[in-house]
């Protein structure tokens, strides 16, 4: 049941794998190699069962709804223990909601997003292609946010597509697609 004033802003999906935090397997160079080989990203397999809610911007769950009845956005969450009547740790609703704004307004449309820990994985869309983009709420994300629009500014540039940009680090991890 709904209490008075809940405004559903997203929907949160409980999921028991990430599906969108690539497997990285680093490979070893031989001695006779003459550079490192690239790590090797895997995807980690989908999960097998979910449960919905609509949440508030304070992280409220209020109402369990099935996956028909979604409020765009939609956050996938690694927990199994969210009901209804709990509430997302932190402030983070409010963060992933304020970096879905930032990503929208740098023209990259966030599809799929996914908060494991208090980093978030989202899937964003430009138009031409799919961009994974991480970011830490450990860091400060205005700071994150500028590092992604130079990076942006500079792939577009250069005329080169994004795979990944992984901002959780003092220097951006950036993949191009080839």
């Amino acid at each position: 049941m709904c209490k008075a004033g809940n405004v559903p802003v997203a929907t949160v999906k409980t999921i028991n794998q990430a599906t969108l935090k690539p497997k990285i397997e680093v490979i070893q160079a031989t001695s006779s190699s003459k550079e490192a080989q690239e790590p090797m990203i895997t995807p980690v397999p989908v999960a097998t069962s979910s449960t919905y809610f609509l949440v508030d911007d304070t992280g409220y769950l209020f109402k369990k709804v099935d996956e028909q009845t979604q409020v765009q956005p939609g956050i996938d969450i690694l927990d199994n223990s969210l009901k209804v009547g709990s509430k997302i740790s932190g402030n983070n609703i409010s963060k992933i909601l304020n970096s879905f704004k930032k990503l929208t307004e740098l023209s990259l449309y966030p599809k799929k997003a996914e908060l494991l820990g208090e980093n978030l994985y989202t899937s964003v869309d430009n138009g031409e292609k799919t961009t994974l983009v991480v970011l830490s709420f450990h860091q400060d994300l205005e700071k994150e946010f500028a590092y992604l629009k130079l990076i942006l500014t500079q792939a577009s540039r250069d005329g080169k597509n994004l795979e990944r940009v992984d901002l959780r680090f003092d220097k951006p991890y950036i993949m191009y697609s080839s």
